[in-house]
């Protein structure tokens, strides 16, 4: 008796166990910048609190897999303002960025240590010339 009521309850586990596995909803969206409609590839789409996250397209178009639906997403890139939304169906709908920090120039920093080599000295159109003769002609 108790061993056909062990079978039973592994049949059971056995079955509804793929259903558990795959439980999770799958949330699609686009995501836009705000003052000219047009769509941002690269833009980061993370679930708060967890760990489990994704990025747009190259239109815009991002999925992302969750466990149970009503989740909160934040929707951040450079150069925009970072936005939370919360989505309560499979369609996140078009998601607006907001301009927000604006990058206005890029500084680059050298550094020149000793001893130098002709690879890690200043480079003109000469010394390119000159190297290309001497070893490769």
């Amino acid at each position: 008796m108790k061993q056909n009521l062990l079978s039973k309850k592994i049949f059971l586990l056995l079955l509804f166990f793929p259903l558990v596995i795959f439980a999770q909803e799958s949330i699609t969206g686009t995501i836009k910048e705000a003052s000219s409609g047009a769509p941002l590839p690269g833009v980061n789409v993370v679930v708060k609190g967890a760990n489990n996250g994704t990025t747009s397209d190259f239109d815009g178009i991002f999925k992302l897999d969750v466990p149970s639906l009503i989740v909160t997403l934040v929707v951040s890139s450079v150069g925009s303002s970072e936005q939370e939304v919360e989505v309560v169906s499979n369609n996140a709908g078009t998601i607006s960025l907001n301009d927000g920090v604006s990058l206005d120039e890029v500084v680059v920093v050298g550094n020149r240590t000793k001893p130098r080599s002709f690879l890690t000295s200043s480079i003109n159109g000469r010394n390119i010339n000159q190297y290309f003769c001497r070893y490769y002609l």
